[in-house]
């Protein structure tokens, strides 16, 4: 097992854990960042979504594994490149499933468990069947990505805004859309279906129509809440939100540049974490919520 424990925890996909993080937007956005209790619930949610999501990585490419070997880039993955055997990732599966779903029945909110038992069974039918349908493939991965924000609020009793999970709607939608549109960049050109997915390369322009479009409403919802009465009650300087606004918008329209260019990777998420302008953004974007809470400029 010892030379098999690299690709498992790359067949995991341990590097996506870091998608899990949504589950502690709650405690920023409800600023409860440094409630240690709170914390440590947003952890045990974390961990039991990261352990789900392996297994459902597992299960994606348990039934993808010859489809992979076809792809450009997916023929890397340890069970197409048969650097783990299929057996061990049907064990894991199981396993990884227990352990996620018996420590949030033992420690978490019975509402908690069911947004994970809902979390597993839309992934799961997800890989199996829902990716090759038309569009409702990009609906799917987006609610996922909203599910996790709504857990997160669950596990720790924090209130999720509906301006955050507007916000977040439209915004991982553009993700999701960018994702399909990269697939089609790596298309062969025959005419057909990309392998495993319902889209052709004429969808091309329509995804890269929608796709930034879907983030700029996120911002536009963005600067609806900003003159709203719960950013008046949590923030002390609200009308210095107005600056994420350009940060966001740079942000979106830079990376579906990039991706039309042919440079983004066709895991969104991996390049935005390798990026170093991502962390430059996430960074201005913090000191922005930082400089609204406290109220540094007395702007309301």
């Amino acid at each position: 097992m010892d030379g098999w424990s690299r690709p498992v925890l790359d067949a995991m996909r341990v590097r996506h854990w870091q998608k899990n993080l949504l589950v502690f937007l709650p405690l920023i956005t409800g600023h409860e960042i440094t409630n240690l209790r709170l914390i440590w619930l947003g952890g045990m949610a974390f961990m039991t979504f990261s352990l789900a999501a392996s297994a459902g990585y597992l299960i994606n490419d348990l039934h993808d594994v010859e489809a992979d070997r076809r792809h450009p880039t997916k023929r890397f993955r340890p069970l197409a490149a048969a650097t783990i055997p299929a057996s061990v990732a049907r064990g894991l599966v199981p396993v990884l499933l227990a352990v996620s779903v018996g420590v949030a029945w033992w420690r978490m909110p019975g509402m908690f468990v069911i947004a994970l038992l809902s979390y597993i069974v839309a992934s799961t039918a997800y890989s199996l069947v829902l990716k090759q349908i038309l569009f409702l493939d990009v609906v799917v991965l987006t609610a996922l990505y909203c599910l996790r924000i709504i857990a997160g609020g669950i596990a720790t009793g924090l209130f999720v805004s509906p301006w955050l999970l507007g916000l977040s709607l439209f915004f991982f939608l553009s993700l999701a859309l960018l994702k399909r549109y990269v697939d089609l960049r790596e298309f062969d050109g025959t005419g057909e279906p990309s392998i495993g997915r319902a889209y052709l390369p004429v969808d091309a322009d329509i995804l890269r129509s929608v796709g930034p479009a879907s983030g700029y409403l996120s911002v536009f919802l963005l600067v609806l809440y900003i003159n709203s009465d719960q950013a008046r009650s949590l923030y002390e300087s609200p009308s210095l939100l107005w600056l994420i606004g350009p940060l966001l918008i740079y942000w979106i329209t830079r990376l579906w540049l990039l991706a039309n260019r042919g440079v983004v990777s066709d895991d969104v998420v991996e390049f935005a974490s390798r990026d170093a302008v991502t962390y430059v953004v996430a960074g201005l974007t913090a000191v922005v919520l930082y400089a609204a809470t406290v109220g540094l400029l007395p702007l309301r």
